[in-house]
């Protein structure tokens, strides 16, 4: 049976109409969930947090892909290298108040890393030192 003009037109409007709806409906989602993600950053002290996305993602009750997606989206960054360039951030405020501060107290304060790990990120992170850029500091 060959469908007429009339039917075609229907079926197009009512595609057109559900693709609307749906896409309503993804965008309320998505500001949802950037609602839930920045809550959890605004209250969680994930500076010391050891949580993985997948907790993460569990605790506030969206996908992992979802949350993933989130942070490249929005950070432009993985969220494992989001959370490393939050705590690389801290430290060198941390290094500003106390500069004498010790790398394995600077490491605790940041979440219990062990100083070579801080070490290492705050290089990958910077392309200098802890002791570089202390110095660099004092000049």
């Amino acid at each position: 049976m060959k469908e007429t003009l009339m039917q075609r037109l229907r079926r197009r409007m009512i595609t057109s109409s559900a693709r609307r709806r749906a896409e309503y409906a993804r965008k309320a989602l998505d500001k949802i969930t950037a609602a839930k993600i920045r809550n959890w950053i605004e209250t969680t002290d994930n500076l010391v947090s050891t949580a993985t996305i997948e907790e993460i993602a569990d605790e506030i009750n969206i996908s992992e892909s979802r949350l993933s997606w989130y942070f490249k989206e929005n950070y432009g960054m993985t969220f494992k290298t989001w959370r490393k360039t939050v705590r690389i951030e801290q430290a060198k405020r941390i290094l500003k108040k106390s500069p004498d501060i010790s790398i394995e107290e600077l490491a605790y304060l940041l979440g219990g890393t062990d100083k070579s790990n801080l070490a290492r990120q705050f290089h990958e992170t910077t392309g200098i030192t802890i002791y570089e850029w202390r110095r660099n500091r004092k000049r």
